[in-house]
């Protein structure tokens, strides 16, 4: 797989998780914030590499990379604890 590629995907993971852990963080998530922070170390060293690398050159990949990982972030996360939150209402009246 090309170098293009492969910064594009480390870029999504990185922007993934940095907004799936934002929102574990918000919503009080504990046992998932403590996973994504392990996935969060990964990509970020991931990220660097690949920018320390090839500099400017991979910046529409980087850039697209992280555009595609936060918005799917926003719906994973939303489509993964919504689901207990609106059970949880349902139960408990809150």
């Amino acid at each position: 797989m090309s170098y293009q590629i492969m910064a594009g995907l480390a870029t999504f993971a990185l922007v993934f998780l940095r907004g799936f852990q934002q929102k574990n963080v918000h919503g009080n998530h504990y046992l998932a914030a403590f996973g994504t922070s392990y996935c969060q170390a990964v990509a970020d060293v991931l990220v660097i590499y690949y920018v320390a690398k090839h500099g400017w050159e991979i910046f529409p990949y980087t850039s697209t990379g992280a555009a595609f990982g936060i918005v799917s972030a926003m719906w994973l996360h939303n489509r993964t604890f919504n689901k207990k939150v609106k059970q949880d209402v349902e139960e408990y009246g809150q």
